[in-house]
């Protein structure tokens, strides 16, 4: 249910009646989301109803920060757990006619008071006149003006629509609803911030200005000195001598569970902690017992939200760059070497006249004989041509569909561009690879967690990037074995693990056949999207089409027909004909 439409204002302490923030009616955004070839309309907005708030708690399970994941059936999680003070969720809604879902949301909250890289960052002096707002050094007259920041505490989207831009989205919203609505005591943000893990592995919010000045500190220099000082005895009540109470209550129990004394527990993790990966180094029940202690240092980004506040962060992140020596943002955002990509763009695929025949030889037994008199075949050998003519050339980056009745040839066809051979088909004609090598979509191992796989094989931030970029981005998906995904979960891994083999032709058989209509038209739009990126020919082979060809949107198009006809045409002609509904 919708607000009123009256406005109500809250007024800005100190700056007048121009500045005042609106309350009501809610904020209320528009943006576009490409779904199944066609554009939907997508609304950002506040919860503003029990519906609303039903779907924000959906959606929050999909967020694994401090949830329990082994609650009992019947037994109620109390969820993720937060901190205190105001917060802040636009909801991201699509809107089909007169039905819509919520398919992801952003949540704001206000920032935490300890941040080196934020400490560093605004030791310069700042002065904004617009509000009167300045200081000398952050940590001396400045860290008043805490409140003046707000957080993106969390980025959450259906795991069913992932991929499809919404969390970039959600990241403009949630600065414009910062600008506009947020405040703290009647206070505007002139900063926005957000740290994450994920951000190492898949940047999202540089290109909406909210630039990576650094990684956060962490405790693993400093966590053998405040078990110390709690163990004799110091005491307080700021919210960082909870946390490291919080540390010596864990430690303690480790050491009960162990028998270990205290010192003895603290040279063990010391001598673990100094290893390059500290986290792979430890035995599972050390690594489940020390784990609520250990801080490793994150990512941290942060903009202006305006032109001062955003000029002050880049001027005051080029003096820190001057004075530390330049630094490169640690992500994976491309996971093939730029070398490798420019080579692949020269890659060529060519069909020359190839014909695909049956040849086959029979086995003359009882029921042979009996189908042979009965329909009047005269030769025991069966030669007959099952498709073809076909003369193609694919540039690096094309996409190739070939479609048409089941049994007319299409996965013969695909074999043959892989270069492997089928008992009983006689393959004429030519196909010219250039050289590169061609690898099809392939089952993973059954029982292994897919980021362990992913990891062994290609290393944890090429792993955390491509699974990502295919939309698998769920904590649970990535501690999961393949056999535990679902059909669209298991596409998208093969799909990451094709973008990782190094192979220069995709080949796709059944593509898309046994997904959904939203997952096909993700995976499609994805699948192009990677295609066009990594200079990859992509040759994709299914009987129906109509689901997802909009998405993928083929630049030739092979329909296949019973008796060898072929038809070959581009993405409009094949629209404009009965051919897409597959007559």
């Amino acid at each position: 249910m919708r607000s009123p439409a009256t406005t109500r204002l809250v007024e800005l302490e100190g700056v007048g009646r121009k500045n005042w923030i609106k309350i009501v009616p809610t904020y209320v955004a528009k943006g576009q989301m490409q779904l199944a070839g066609d554009s939907y309309e997508l609304e950002f907005r506040e919860i503003e109803s029990a519906a609303d708030y039903e779907s924000y708690e959906r959606l929050e399970s999909f967020h694994y920060r401090g949830r329990s994941t082994d609650t009992e059936p019947g037994v109620t999680d109390d969820g993720p757990k937060g901190v205190g003070g105001r917060k802040g969720v636009v909801l991201a809604v699509l809107r089909v006619g007169s039905k819509s879902r919520v398919v992801g949301y952003i949540e704001l909250q206000m920032p935490l008071m300890m941040c080196k890289p934020r400490h560093n960052l605004f030791s310069f002096p700042f002065s904004h006149p617009a509000t009167g707002i300045e200081w000398k050094t952050w940590l001396g007259d400045g860290q008043q003006h805490v409140n003046l920041i707000v957080r993106i505490a969390r980025v959450v989207v259906d795991p069913e629509f992932r991929g499809l831009g919404i969390s970039s989205q959600l990241v403009e919203q949630a600065k414009q609803y910062a600008a506009s609505r947020w405040h703290v005591g009647g206070r505007r943000p002139l900063f926005i911030e957000i740290s994450a893990e994920m951000l190492r592995y898949v940047d999202f919010v540089t290109r909406h200005g909210l630039l990576h000045i650094g990684d956060t500190e962490g405790n693993l220099e400093r966590i053998f000195k405040d078990l110390r000082s709690i163990e004799r005895g110091a005491s307080g009540k700021s919210q960082i001598m909870s946390l490291q109470r919080r540390y010596h209550a864990a430690f303690g129990a480790y050491c009960e569970q162990t028998g270990r004394s205290f010192d003895e527990a603290r040279v063990i993790l010391s001598e673990l902690l100094v290893k390059h990966d500290p986290r792979s180094a430890m035995p599972s029940d050390e690594w489940l017992a020390f784990r609520p202690l250990l801080r490793f240092p994150i990512p941290y980004h942060l903009a202006g939200l305006d032109s001062q506040a955003a000029s002050y962060v880049t001027t005051s992140l080029a003096k820190l760059r001057s004075i530390n020596g330049s630094y490169q943002v640690t992500t994976t955002q491309e996971a093939i070497p730029e070398e490798v990509v420019n080579e692949r763009h020269k890659t060529q695929v060519r069909l020359r006249a190839i014909e695909v025949w049956v040849d086959h030889e029979l086995s003359l037994s009882a029921f042979v004989r009996l189908a042979m008199d009965s329909f009047g075949i005269e030769s025991p050998r069966l030669r007959t041509k099952l498709l073809g003519p076909v003369d193609i050339e694919l540039a690096a980056g094309n996409i190739f569909l070939v479609t048409g009745s089941s049994g007319a040839g299409k996965s013969i066809l695909l074999d043959a561009i892989c270069g492997k051979s089928t008992h009983g088909l006689l393959l004429r004609g030519r196909i010219e690879r250039g050289g590169k090598r061609a690898a099809e979509l392939e089952s993973l191992p059954s029982s292994v967690p897919l980021l362990q796989y992913f990891g062994e094989r290609y290393g944890a931030e090429r792993a955390f990037d491509v699974l990502c970029r295919v939309g698998l981005s769920e904590a649970m998906v990535f501690i999961k074995p393949f056999s535990m995904l679902s059909m669209g979960q298991r596409y998208r891994a093969m799909l990451a693990d094709l973008l990782l083999s190094g192979a220069d032709i995709w080949v796709i058989d059944e593509f898309c056949s046994n997904l959904d209509p939203v997952t096909a038209s993700v995976i499609s739009t994805q699948i192009r999207r990677l295609a066009k990126q990594h200079g990859i020919v992509l040759v994709a082979a299914a009987a129906n089409v109509s689901h997802f060809v909009a998405d993928l949107a083929p630049e030739r198009i092979l329909v296949v027909r019973t008796g060898g006809e072929t038809l070959l045409m581009g993405m409009k002609e094949f629209q404009d004909g009965l051919y897409e509904k597959g007559i």
